[in-house]
């Protein structure tokens, strides 16, 4: 039987009217290649379930308009003899990064292909990545590694991007295009190549390289350049290249119409820019710094060469790389038969060694005087210090709005993407349709800078916390703002036209804001120093001062006790420092004297309902006095005297909460003993003399305020203690009030402006003095603080089972964030008034974190039978505990005064 050839059998095909398919309608869009999962199978469909287990399966099976995802490493070399369509073409993909054990790519004779995300190393043959006689192929984001880089050769609309050659072993190019047309080789680098870093041969031309970076080119050769340019029209912007042990670019006899724009050059052991010849090669913009052997030359047969708007400085010797050459190098120099039609003018040429030169022409080194002379060139080059080496240049620079923008080759973005702008400060001396251009590869642009302030204003857990931020001290350079986007801190953003916004915060706390501007240009920044903000409120210390007192008609109209059940209210706002309006909190020591009958104090908002709850507790006769903090409501605060008999008021205002500016609070993690007369803590050894005064340092930062709980004990007198910032004038005002033999606690708030806090005895015996600190207010560095209508939180007199803490016993409080006036988010510390009841023996109480041991510490004293109350301020980790440091039982009652929130 006879037997038709391959290609009779087409024909026949052919004549008959049945078309042949180059490959079977593709079915699906994706097939799926990972060879490590153990479901894969080379007889399977390929899927994501079941994918193919090596890459030959896959290339075989793929068609037009297909997408490979591969995952894994292989050690097969890739074959692809498949083809797309410019509508549909083949892609393989790597979906995860790739071993390096991948032999190769090869792509022969094929059309619409894309190759990315591969890795390619131990390269079998002499590519790692070999592309012939095909089209329409695009490399993108592949890395080759090892002995053979990328070869792309009779081939034509060939795309690499973003792709890596990174070599080792071998002294063969990094990247070599070989009788290619229209090809585009962007954000690609090429490294530690033995041979250049990229070469485009005399038969390749119309390739587009764009922010190539090419560093270490013949590290292990004879010297080998960065980039070869060996055909005619192709053009290298925005590239950098450096650390070549040639020249960083070489422009071959054949390389016509070459353009050498806008690029990065230095450090390399040769000429920055070598041009060997060629017609009409445009070398512009560029910035060529420390090349060992010279900044730019053109020699040879090289015919209508510009050299214009270069910045050529320090090359030579006088650099501070490794250069191996003598002094005597030129930094721009036209040799041979170059110098009839070479035009060189608006460069910077800069040299500073002796012996080094700016210019050389034909046989001759020059400065710029005689090269202008000789040559008639150059009359508007600059020898000066262009302040720019690799960057924009300076503000002060020679190089702003002077440039030739009518220059072969001039590009209308520099290296950076950005448009020539116009410096305002500066005179536009610069030639052609954009007079204000500047010399060298980078505009100098005036920064854009991001800048965002932010003020709180009042607010409460209901309605949140409003701020306002500002951003109009940013700037834009040269440009105008055309978005404002705002970060607040707290998970939300917002994105604006105009330079004010408001934000609500849910929570109080400390939020750092940041901001970024994006201007007209496209350039943007974004605040390196977020703004802090804190929501809630702050402590502003006044006094001590005495701004009640029933006794003397002080903040009342009369000098008469308040009547069994009468309420005072003390206006607070606007007198003695305080602010008249955006006052949250007022915190006051109040002591209650001429006392008649048993009874308590309330300290409550005005114009709400009197809770029940209390903040002083005394019996007949009795003169006691208690720290309280209470919200401010209509500039007012109400005291009630909840007793059947009368008693006289007195208030001394220690400090106030405003939204405004003021101090945050940073609760001690335990209460930490600071001062106790009786062991010679805090450096006094002995009691507090009659009507003496002691003071205390403790290291306390200049300019704080601390929270103290003091308690006096071993009292041989009636007396009274007065705690004040330390200074010549002691305030009339008082903290604890005592009688013989009692022991009795107070918290007291007292600024230190100079570091240092007094004691003050009024008593005519000595006294022993204690003091824990419980935290302390500081600038911008601890919590703001949130006010609470006052709610009991615990009462162990009552409830389903009513029982006292045992002696030496400890109990539990939880405080539920986001209930009874606790902040929902932040909280990190509560302000209480705790009441101790029916106690059956004396003793003390120390309040603390839930996961702490007992501090030693106590915040209330009491003796058998009494009722005693003080303010204590505690961290809220693990809960609160209240250790009964008594022999007897005792109740507790606990009232929520406000909390601190981050």
């Amino acid at each position: 039987m006879q037997r038709l050839s391959v290609a009779a059998m087409a024909a026949v095909i052919v004549a008959s009217g049945i078309v042949a398919a180059d490959a079977a309608a593709a079915d699906v869009t994706d097939l799926w290649v990972n060879g490590s999962n153990t479901n894969c199978s080379d007889a399977g469909p390929g899927t994501q379930a079941q994918p193919f287990c090596t890459l030959a399966v896959a290339a075989e099976a793929v068609s037009a308009g297909q997408t490979v995802h591969v995952t894994g490493s292989y050690h097969e070399h890739l074959t692809i003899a498949k083809s797309g369509t410019p509508d549909a073409p083949i892609v393989f993909t790597g979906t995860s990064p790739l071993g390096t054990g991948l032999p190769g790519i090869t792509l022969d004779a094929q059309h619409d292909v894309t190759i990315s995300q591969f890795a390619v190393g131990q390269a079998t043959g002499s590519t790692g990545i070999s592309v012939s006689q095909s089209n329409h192929i695009t490399l993108a984001n592949d890395r080759v590694a090892g002995d053979a880089g990328i070869s792309v050769s009779q081939s034509s609309q060939i795309t690499l991007t973003d792709d890596s050659a990174v070599l080792t072993g071998t002294d063969a190019p990094a990247i070599v295009l070989s009788a290619v047309t229209d090809a585009t080789v962007a954000h690609t680098t090429t490294q530690n190549a033995g041979g250049p870093g990229l070469v485009l041969d005399a038969t390749t031309s119309g390739a587009i390289v764009t922010h190539l970076r090419a560093n270490q080119s013949g590290v292990r050769a004879a010297p080998a350049d960065g980039i070869d340019i060996l055909g005619p029209d192709n053009t290298v912007v925005d590239s950098d290249l450096r650390d070549s042990s040639g020249a960083a670019m070489y422009v071959g006899p054949q390389a016509d119409r070459t353009v050498v724009a806008d690029n990065a050059i230095s450090a390399n052991a040769g000429i920055g820019v070598d041009v060997a010849g060629g017609v009409a090669v445009a070398v512009t913009n560029n910035n060529v710094y420390g090349n060992c052997a010279g900044g730019i030359r053109v020699r040879g047969g090289a015919t209508d060469t510009s050299v214009q708007n270069n910045i050529v400085t320090r090359n030579g010797s006088d650099v501070a790389f490794n250069c191996s050459q003598g002094q005597g190098q030129v930094s721009l120099g036209v040799y041979d038969g170059a110098t009839a039609s070479s035009i060189v003018d608006y460069n910077i040429v800069y040299q500073t060694t002796p012996g080094e030169y700016p210019y050389g022409w034909g046989d001759a080194k020059a400065t710029l005087a005689d090269f202008q002379t000789a040559s008639g060139q150059g009359q508007h080059d600059i020898q000066a210090d262009p302040r720019a080496a690799l960057s924009a240049p300076a503000t002060d620079s020679p190089a702003l709005d002077s440039a030739n923008s009518a220059a072969p080759g001039w590009q209308p973005k520099d290296h950076d993407g950005l448009a020539a702008v116009d410096d305002i400060d500066r005179q536009d001396t610069g030639a052609g349709p954009v007079t204000y251009a500047d010399r060298g590869a980078f505009e100098l642009k005036a920064p854009v800078i991001a800048a965002v302030t932010a003020t709180a204003h009042p607010g409460d857990p209901v309605s949140g916390w409003p701020i306002s931020a500002d951003a109009s001290a940013s700037s834009p350079g040269w440009s105008t703002i055309v978005s404002y986007q705002f970060n607040f801190g707290d998970g939300t953003s917002s994105t604006s036209t105009t330079a004010l916004v408001d934000h609500v915060y849910q929570s109080a706390g400390t939020y750092q804001v940041s901001l970024t501007i994006t201007a007209a240009d496209g350039r943007s920044n974004t605040t390196s120093t977020p703004a802090s903000v804190v929501v809630g409120d702050l402590f502003q210390p006044a006094g001590p001062v005495r701004i009640l007192d029933t006794r003397a008609a002080v903040g009342v109209s009369t000098k008469v006790p308040v009547p069994a059940h009468g309420t005072v209210h003390l206006r607070v706002a606007g007198a003695n420092g305080v602010p008249a309006t955006g006052v949250a909190a007022v915190v006051l020591n109040t002591t209650v004297t001429a006392t008649t009958a048993g009874g308590y104090l309330t300290a409550y908002p005005d114009g709400v309902p009197r809770p029940t709850t209390s903040n002083t507790n005394w019996t007949a006769g009795r003169t006691v006095a208690n720290l309280v903090t209470v919200k401010v409501v209509n500039g007012v605060v109400d005291l009630y005297n909840g007793s059947p008999g009368s008693v006289h008021f007195v208030a001394d205002l220690a400090g106030y909460y405003a939204h405004s500016t003021g101090l945050t609070f940073s609760p001690a993690q335990v209460p930490q003993r600071i001062l106790d007369t009786r062991t010679g803590l805090g450096g006094w050894p002995t009691a507090v003399p009659a009507h003496g005064t002691i003071s205390l340092s403790n290291d306390f930062p200049p300019g704080t305020s601390q929270l103290l709980n003091v308690t006096v004990t071993g009292a041989t007198a009636s007396g009274y203690l007065t705690v004040y910032p330390d200074g010549p004038s002691r305030p009339v005002a008082s903290n604890l009030n005592w009688t013989t033999g009692q022991t009795v606690a107070n918290v007291v708030v007292v600024s230190a402006p100079d570091g240092v806090i007094d004691f003050y005895n009024g008593s005519n015996r000595p006294v022993h003095v204690i003091a824990d600190a419980l935290g302390g207010f500081w600038q911008g560095l601890g919590q703001p603080f949130v006010p609470a209508n006052p709610v009991r939180l615990l009462d162990t007199r009552i409830g389903t089972s009513p029982l006292p803490v045992a002696p030496h016993g400890t109990i539990s409080l939880t405080l539920a964030r986001g209930s009874n006036g606790i902040p929902a988010r932040g909280a990190t510390a509560v302000i209480l008034s705790v009441t101790v009841t029916r106690p059956t023996a004396g003793g003390y109480l120390t309040v603390y974190p839930g996961l702490y041991s007992p501090p030693t510490a106590s915040n209330l004293n009491w003796t058998s039978g009494a009722t005693v109350a003080n303010l204590v301020v505690v961290a809220i980790n693990g809960g609160v505990q209240f250790y009964n440091g008594s022999p007897g039982t005792i109740h507790i009652v606990v009232d929520l005064v406000g909390s601190y929130t981050l």
